[in-house]
């Protein structure tokens, strides 16, 4: 079966370490599920666009001109 190395801060380790006790799985099977979770993989996160998108709160901020796509060239063939 093939393994994964992560580098974590004792923070982030204390937390997985509690979260794998508290769902009643071990380490590597806690997170090999967090991994798998179907949820996780197809997407955004629950309200993320809602949280960030359209939040900038600066009166400076200029929306850009739509850029002409005809100024980009040809696409170099393969």
């Amino acid at each position: 079966m093939p393994q994964l190395s992560l580098y974590l801060n004792d923070a982030a380790m204390a937390q997985l370490r509690h979260d794998a006790k508290d769902s009643g799985a071990s380490l590597s099977r806690y997170v090999s599920q967090l991994v798998m979770d179907k949820p996780h993989r197809l997407g955004w996160p629950d309200g993320y666009w809602e949280s960030v998108y359209g939040c900038l709160e600066d009166d400076s901020f200029q929306v850009p001109p739509e850029l002409d796509g005809a100024a980009d060239g040809c696409l170099p063939a393969f």
